[in-house]
């Protein structure tokens, strides 16, 4: 779970602490994101197998962070251990294969929203 939350952190504007200290007072950053503290409700679903009641933010792990720059590098075959792929240790490539998953979740998402959005752009134009 701190690897997604980790992950959505780093992918999501709207999840970033700098711009949402520049946006919101502390309080409403409380109320409605749960920075500090849990809230009744969750902020944020992940494959709909469990929630975050708080700020992904707020979970966020820099272990984490270098294992999803880290990514990039592995899926390049540029390997941390002497090798080939199955010479590296079977968790490194299972959390490989997890951030892997999240990225391409993401992007599918993202182009998902694109879609709609241009979908709506068409009908508002009359196309």
């Amino acid at each position: 779970m701190l690897l997604s939350a980790t992950f959505f952190s780093m992918a999501d504007q709207n999840l970033n602490c700098a711009m949402c200290l520049k946006k919101n007072s502390e309080k409403i950053r409380n109320e409605r994101k749960g920075c500090n503290e849990p809230l009744p409700s969750a902020v944020g679903k992940h494959r709909n197998l469990y929630s975050f009641f708080r700020c992904p933010s707020s979970l966020k792990s820099k272990s984490y962070q270098n294992i999803i720059e880290l990514h990039e590098q592995f899926d390049k075959g540029l390997l941390p251990f002497s090798g080939g792929i199955l010479d590296q240790p079977y968790k490194l490539v299972e959390i490989m294969s997890y951030v892997a998953d999240l990225k391409s979740e993401h992007y599918n998402d993202l182009k998902k929203q694109a879609e709609k959005k241009q979908a709506r752009t068409r009908a508002k134009n009359g196309r």
